[in-house]
């Protein structure tokens, strides 16, 4: 992902509760929140009603938002689609808009999950994975199309 380090551990304490810093916190406070693994569905929903950059990459970039979340970052912010689809814990659908060498590997195992893949796709998939070198390359929906032939 272009040199990009995020570090997925809460490093900051906030004097307040964390769903009143996620309500009336500073965008800046809002943004490192949303970096913090494992906040509640009700947290990562109040988070998501914003229409703030920095929260939504957080959330992007952020490998416990769950799937619907991850989409709607799309949707309002494009240009976070490199983070959301490469993302572990994005849809299936998600997923396959982005290049195939610029997911890790728990990526690419919880898309053969999600499409319900037969050992040999997961092997197919997986052979054609570890050939790559990022950045870029055929996009992961493509290279799926040309396994799973539908």
């Amino acid at each position: 992902m272009r040199g990009f380090t995020f570090d997925y551990t809460p490093s900051d304490k906030f004097d307040r509760p964390d769903e009143e810093v996620a309500r009336n916190g500073s965008a800046y406070d809002r943004s490192t929140l949303a970096r913090h693994e494992n906040l509640s569905r009700e947290m990562f929903l109040i988070l998501a009603d914003t229409d703030e950059y920095d929260v939504y990459s957080s959330l992007a970039m952020n490998y416990t938002t769950p799937p619907d979340i991850l989409d709607r970052a799309v949707e309002r912010f494009p240009e976070l689609r490199e983070w959301a689809a490469t993302n572990p814990n994005a849809s299936a659908d998600l997923m396959r808009t982005a290049p195939l060498a610029e997911h890790i590997a728990q990526s690419i195992v919880n898309f053969l999950n999600q499409v319900e893949a037969t050992d040999a796709e997961r092997r197919e998939l997986m052979k054609r994975y570890y050939k790559l070198t990022p950045p870029g390359g055929p996009l992961l929906g493509d290279v799926w199309a040309d396994i799973r032939l539908e």
